[in-house]
């Protein structure tokens, strides 16, 4: 095994973990709670929306087809 490359990863595994940034619980907890509340209405609106664009398609495809199948008349 070669120690000089086993010390390299070493080395840049070290230099890695201490480019982090640690939060306490505390403020960790503070950031997930701020940020929770107005994604999830943000999330539910989009949801929404899409859902009521799905809704106005399927009527008019229904209308369409009901309009194609009434016998005509003649």
């Amino acid at each position: 095994m070669n120690l000089t490359g086993s010390f390299c990863m070493f080395r840049v595994r070290r230099i890695a973990l201490a480019e982090t940034t640690k939060l306490s619980v505390e403020e960790a907890l503070k950031k997930i709670r701020s940020a929770d509340p107005k994604s999830k209405d943000e999330r539910r609106n989009a949801e929404m929306e899409a859902l009521e664009e799905d809704i106005k398609r399927m009527r008019a495809q229904r209308l369409r087809l009901e309009r194609r199948q009434r016998p005509t008349k003649g």
